[in-house]
């Protein structure tokens, strides 16, 4: 594989565009597995299967792309030569980047840097031609007999070109040396590329067509609006509207059963005409492609095909776009039915280490199956395979890629980087940024992930203590709250000072080493958003060390009002206790309110509300006694 091989079997459009799409980063993976090439390319708002297969001969290559291009004309579509190219510079072969002038705008077709992959006649599509270059037309004059020289297995044909508008001519005339690339549409751009497989290095404007090159060539044919039988005679190549149908359907056990239905005979006078590997019927003015079976299916000629469940997905998704392509599918009710589903997966990490750095292992776990996850997001997928569902023959799952990539993203977000040594695992180094993990992000991974420990990582843990805060409200009269913030420990052992809080605040610090080789874990993060919830308070200090100022100090009591005027806070402190009791939140351990309930400001009703969800559904009455207290689950 090269870029000049690319540009061979694509064509300047298609090389173009698939240039721009590796350069814009559109691939999202690439896979080698002989002889085919494939991986997930990314194409507007969606993404596309992309296969390549490759062969002893250029004639060999096909097209597997899940594109509509692709599966409906079958030519080579730029997401196949952008994953091509992608390879490439994977693998080392040193595919050069986008060539810049210093105006900013990028090379043309004609610049030195792009010269080395211009074809061996020069063309260039219409959108890319620079100043200088002409129009050139291309017309296909074949036989009279064109029946007659099919079946002898020697056909004869011109090709004449009109340059600019001029008449026509041999295209052994038309200059070639030292001239701008000629302005060529899709189909003349199809059939220059054709002409110069056969030819080797120049394009004449004669040939002789063998039975092999006859298979090849004529399906480039189809849609050109410049054939000719003879010199006047106009000829229409198209794929027939009723052509051969292959009909799919699936039995009650899951099993693919493909009948090939032939196409009717068409009007009178009108000849079959065989190739290796299809038929092609001409009628008067038009010749048209009934079907075009790989070779690998011919034997449906003969008979009915089956495929078994587990080799069904891979089918549909490999061989049967490649089907379509040269022969029209029925599928039946059942076919189209199939179920194809995303399984979710159970995350599964495992964490090992010391304070001064920590590494884990991310798993996804399907059942009885699991999946380290390595690398970056998307990094290392490869082409997934469908796996049928035991209890239904119209179901099929597959990995859910996109969760995992979640739960990668989610590790990266917390500081890890994949290993360097070893690829299975990833790092996260520094005392500082190991206990912002510990404070914050561990409690969260415990609540919806299965969390393992080694017995190095319990041993740290073990030494930890989780620090919250502890807020007390109480009701003075009049119209202030009094509140108090102590941060102690859940079981009230150890206490940080509002000088070691206010340090780990100002230092970005989630941790503090305490007597006997004990740490305490304090979550900044809540402690942040509970301490801007306050400053959207009105705050008179009292004194003390927690709370908050206008200086931006903590203060450990203050006073707060129950004006209508600053109902914003009060319903974000609400909404955040509310919130946090409601789940078991690790920010408040403990919460002490003592409200009068005949109370005839609105907010405090916003309290009730957070004690009604803290106690986890039980109905609150007025009645209630005046002090009462809530012990969220770590």
């Amino acid at each position: 594989m090269s870029k000049e091989m690319l540009l061979e079997i694509g064509g300047w459009r298609a090389m173009q565009e698939g240039r721009s799409l590796w350069e814009a980063g559109k691939v999202m993976s690439v896979d080698w597995i002989d002889p085919v090439l494939g991986g997930v390319v990314q194409a507007g708002t969606g993404t596309v299967n992309a296969r390549l297969k490759l062969g002893k001969r250029l004639s060999d290559v096909e097209n597997l792309c899940s594109c509509r291009q692709a599966r409906e004309y079958g030519t080579v579509c730029p997401h196949v030569i952008a994953l091509s190219l992608k390879y490439l510079e994977k693998s080392g072969k040193g595919v050069a980047g986008p060539v810049h002038r210093p105006n900013g705008a990028v090379a043309g077709p004609v610049a030195a840097a792009a010269r080395s992959m211009a074809p061996r006649f020069p063309r260039v599509l219409g959108q890319l031609a620079g100043k200088g270059s002409k129009p050139l037309s291309l017309e296909v004059h074949l036989p009279l007999e064109l029946g007659k020289a099919w079946k002898a297995g020697k056909i004869p044909l011109t090709v004449e070109a009109s340059v600019d508008g001029g008449p026509t001519k041999s295209l052994d005339a038309v200059p070639v040396d030292k001239v701008e690339p000629y302005i060529v549409d899709e189909s003349d751009a199809a059939l220059l590329a054709m002409l110069e497989k056969m030819d080797g290095a120049s394009v004449h404007g004669e040939a002789e067509l063998t039975p092999a090159m006859r298979d090849v060539f004529f399906p480039i044919l189809l849609g050109h609006p410049r054939i000719y039988v003879g010199r006047r005679k106009h000829l229409n190549v198209s794929r027939a509207a009723e052509g051969t149908r292959l009909k799919a359907e699936l039995d009650d056990g899951g099993i693919l059963h493909l009948d090939l239905i032939p196409a009717s005979g068409g009007p009178e006078g009108s000849e079959l005409l065989e190739v290796g590997n299809g038929r092609w019927r001409l009628a008067g003015e038009q010749l048209e492609l009934l079907d075009s079976l790989p070779h690998a299916y011919e034997g449906l000629r003969k008979g009915s095909r089956t495929v078994a469940r587990e080799g069904l997905a891979t089918f549909l998704q490999r061989e049967m776009p490649q089907l379509e392509r040269h022969v029209r599918v029925e599928a039946g009710e059942r076919l189209k039915n199939l179920q194809f589903e995303t399984m979710a997966p159970k995350i599964r990490v495992e964490l090992d280490g010391l304070l001064s750095g920590v590494s884990c292992q991310l798993e996804a776990v399907y059942g009885n199956e699991s999946h380290i996850l390595t690398g970056m997001p998307g990094q290392n997928e490869g082409m997934d395979a469908w796996v049928p569902d035991q209890g239904d023959a119209k179901r099929y799952r597959v990995r859910g890629r996109e969760m995992e990539r979640v739960a990668q993203r989610e590790l990266l977000a917390a500081g890890f980087l994949p290993g360097q040594r070893a690829a299975e695992r990833y790092t996260l180094a520094g005392e500082g940024k190991v206990g912002a993990f510990l404070a914050n992000v561990l409690p969260r991974w415990k609540k919806k992930w299965e969390v393992k420990l080694t017995p190095r990582m319990e041993s740290l843990l073990s030494r930890c203590e989780y620090v919250a805060p502890e807020v007390t409200l109480k009701d003075t009269g009049g119209s202030w709250l009094s509140v108090e913030v102590d941060f102690r420990s859940g079981g009230g052992a150890d206490a940080l000072s509002p000088t070691e809080v206010q340090r780990l605040l100002q230092t970005g610090l989630s941790h503090h080493r305490l007597a006997g080789g004990r740490i305490a874990l304090v979550p900044t993060d809540d402690v942040a958003e509970f301490h801007e919830v306050l400053r959207d308070c009105q705050v008179r200090n009292d004194g003390g060390a927690w709370g908050g100022d206008p200086t931006g100090s903590l203060q450990k009591s203050f006073s707060t009002t129950r004006s209508q005027n600053y109902r914003s806070g009060w319903k974000r402190l609400c909404g955040l206790t509310k919130k946090r009791g409601s789940v078991g939140s690790s920010t408040l351990l403990k919460t002490i309110l003592e409200v009068f309930w005949p109370t005839k400001w609105a907010w405090e009703k916003h309290c009730r509300r957070w004690l009604f969800w803290s106690f986890g559904g039980r109905k609150i009455k007025q009645n209630c006694p005046a002090s009462s207290f809530v012990r969220p689950v770590w």
